[in-house]
């Protein structure tokens, strides 16, 4: 006890000590929660760091203040944070609009798969020393003793107002600085405009690498567009407010009997897809399909399934900002299509309050199927047969291959295999190899629909949500649309003997355009044209045969027009 107060009167005497102590304690919290806080060179270095510690002492000095809730209020925001710094650690993520998206439509199962021991000793560790920090924070402010509340009060809202105005200096101020340096080389020199650097979802940041760059990417902090945060909350809270589409003037010329089942992949990129080239048969079943169209250059609207969902089935693009009409889905239904949604192990997207209005309300049937690829499919051909109506149009939600990659045990075909025997979980050489048998048995999956389906007039239509990271730069899973990976998806088409010698001519034209670079909101007047229904519903975009993408270069990041200009 003798120690404890010879500290206490030295920290009283020598006020100069005690904030040099809070400086360090404050950086030490940074590091704690931080995982970029070295991840810059000489000036920027600095900037983050002083901007690092500037924030987060405001943020400690508003918990310190508010008193009884203030402990809690700051362990809270440390858990959030320790959370994301494991994820960081763990798969390279890094907090997004659309990995907040992706953390709201997460299922307990997938959420679980997350959670290891190794986490649970990460989180509770940290906590613990965030804990202690704070009340040692609190004990050289000053503010465990008696203040008065006029006083209090007075430096709460200064502190809150420093709080936001740093919060908001990435956003307003720092993308707007003027770099100007003779000894760089003007090629790697680039000024802050708001054009190249403002925060947004879905474009990437220039390849350039100015000497701020690495700041302004580690302080990009989500919702830090005011604009966009207001509009995001209209959009959630207030009535939506949706064109329906079936009201605009649309003639069908029906054939006699219809089947269309469009399946929607989840996870799964292009270049792991062996009808792409990949140097794994991963589709060892369609590669055997006569005429099959695969669309080798489709690419996703966004790099989480919320975002890749409203396009698809809406034709959302990057020339609009929300969604503002039904999907094709009340224009099927109009025409006297029975309209079906089956999630096969994976969350029902319909029942978002956005899907629902859009698609969900229009559905004559949906429900979430469990089981085998084969029980699955076998339940889907079923409630197809035995139903009455001429004309039927499927959805199909495959949940395989989201992360953590389970499969039947039947398509482990790629060995070792951690879902088998836990093989290399350090080296994730049994993830990967987990991650190509879920595309194996995604191929079987509609290899079995196809066989129920081929002896009638029938359109199988295959495209995945977006892709998947696996290990490139560190990162994994999905939820930053910006990477060419999440981007780059796999899309067939499959006709029927029956439909092909009804439509031989658009076939032809499938066949025609099937390495043309598309994109998911051209799915929705393709979806029409396969349906035989012309429609009057404006969307920014056509359908795959008459669209070009080339014409609409906001919808893909820079990297990606590059890639389809040299096609």
């Amino acid at each position: 006890m003798s120690v404890i107060n010879e500290m206490k009167q030295l920290l009283g005497k020598f006020r100069l000590l005690r904030i040099l102590l809070q400086i360090c304690g404050v950086y030490l919290f940074c590091v704690l929660l931080h995982p970029l806080f070295f991840d810059a060179d000489g000036v920027a270095l600095i900037a983050m760091q002083v901007y690092g510690v500037a924030f987060a002492a405001a943020f400690i000095y508003i918990c310190v203040l508010i008193p009884y809730a203030g402990v809690g209020i700051y362990m809270v925001v440390s858990f959030i944070a320790c959370v994301l710094a494991y994820a960081f650690h763990a798969f390279g993520y890094q907090l997004s609009d659309e990995l907040i998206y992706a953390a709201f439509q997460t299922n307990a199962e997938e959420t679980g798969a997350f959670i290891s021991s190794f986490f649970l000793f990460y989180v509770t560790g940290k906590l613990t020393l965030l804990a202690a920090l704070f009340y040692f924070m609190r004990y050289l402010s000053g503010a465990s003793r008696k203040m008065g509340v006029i006083r209090r009060l007075l430096c709460l809202s200064v502190a809150s107002v420093a709080f936001l105005a740093i919060y908001l200096l990435p956003s307003t101020v720092f993308f707007r600085i003027k770099w100007e340096d003779p000894t760089i080389n003007e090629r790697i020199v680039r000024n802050f405009s708001p054009n190249n650097y403002r925060w947004h979802p879905f474009f990437s940041l220039p390849e350039q690498r100015p000497p701020f760059e690495p700041f302004m990417e580690n302080y990009r902090l989500p919702f830090s567009d005011l604009k966009k945060l207001v509009q995001g909350i209209r959009e959630y809270y207030t009535d939506l407010e949706l064109h329906n589409v079936a009201d605009d003037n649309s003639v069908a010329t029906l054939d006699d009997e219809f089947i269309c089942i469009l399946v929607i992949g989840e996870s799964v990129r292009a270049d792991r897809f062996g009808l792409n080239g990949y140097a794994r048969n991963t589709t060892p079943r369609l590669a055997q399909i006569p005429g099959l169209c695969n669309f080798s250059n489709m690419f996703s609207y966004g790099g989480s399934t919320e975002f890749s969902f409203r396009s698809i089935f809406t034709g959302l693009t990057m020339e609009e900002e929300r969604v503002s009409r039904t999907s094709f889905v009340s224009i099927l239904a109009k025409h006297g299509f029975r309209c079906c949604y089956y999630a096969e192990n994976a969350d029902d997207m319909t029942k978002t309050r956005l899907g629902d209005e859009t698609i969900g309300k229009f559905l004559d049937e949906r429900s979430t199927l469990k089981g085998s690829i084969k029980e699955v499919a076998e339940t889907v051909l079923e409630r197809i047969s035995v139903s009455p109506a001429k004309h039927q149009f499927i959805i199909l939600q495959n949940g395989t291959g989201h992360y953590p990659y389970s499969h039947d045990s039947a398509y482990t075909v790629f060995t070792p295999s951690q879902q088998a025997d836990g093989a290399d979980d350090d080296a994730r050489t049994g993830l990967l190899n987990d991650y190509d048998n879920c595309i194996v048995a995604a191929d079987a999956f509609m290899a079995e629909l196809i066989e129920g389906v081929k002896g009638r007039n029938a359109v199988l239509l295959y495209v995945a949500d977006h892709g998947e990271l696996l290990g490139e730069d560190g990162k994994w899973n999905h939820g930053d649309s910006t990477n060419p990976y999440l981007r780059h998806v796999p899309a067939f088409a499959w006709f029927s003997d029956e439909y092909c010698s009804r439509h031989a001519g658009e076939v032809a034209e499938f066949q025609r355009i099937k390495d043309k670079p598309l994109v998911h909101g051209q799915i929705f007047k393709t979806v029409l044209r396969l349906c035989r229904i012309r429609t009057e519903a404006e969307t920014n975009m056509d359908d795959f045969i008459r669209a070009d993408v080339r014409q609409h270069p906001n919808n893909l990041p820079d990297s990606i027009l590059r890639k389809i200009d040299a096609l």
